[in-house]
């Protein structure tokens, strides 16, 4: 039986706040992205987005309590910027990916 490899993160998105798309980091089998914040505004921006590398992509809801579970050996995401009607809001995602 083999194993797999898990990896945790907090990610903690304010004001300013953005993650961009990465080519050279390993790509996990499945993400798993927990949002915690109860509620989130789409225009204040800190969209997670999924992309394939030929157009398509996934915007997942800013629903508060929402667990997304993602296949991504073919997808990547980024994190869109955060504008300034977050004020002092802030967003909170747990993710976990699996390798």
């Amino acid at each position: 039986m083999k194993l797999s490899t898990l990896e945790f993160d907090v990610i903690q998105l304010k004001h300013r706040d953005y993650q961009i798309l990465h080519d050279k980091y390993k790509r996990p089998k499945y993400e798993i992205i927990i949002n915690i914040t109860k509620d989130w505004d789409s225009l204040v921006g800190g969209n997670v987005f999924y992309v394939n590398g030929s157009g398509d992509y996934l915007e997942l809801p800013g629903i508060g309590n929402v667990i997304t579970i993602t296949k991504t050996s073919i997808l990547r995401h980024f994190i869109k910027y955060i504008n300034f009607y977050a004020d002092k809001d802030k967003r909170v995602l747990l993710l976990a990916k699996i390798f």
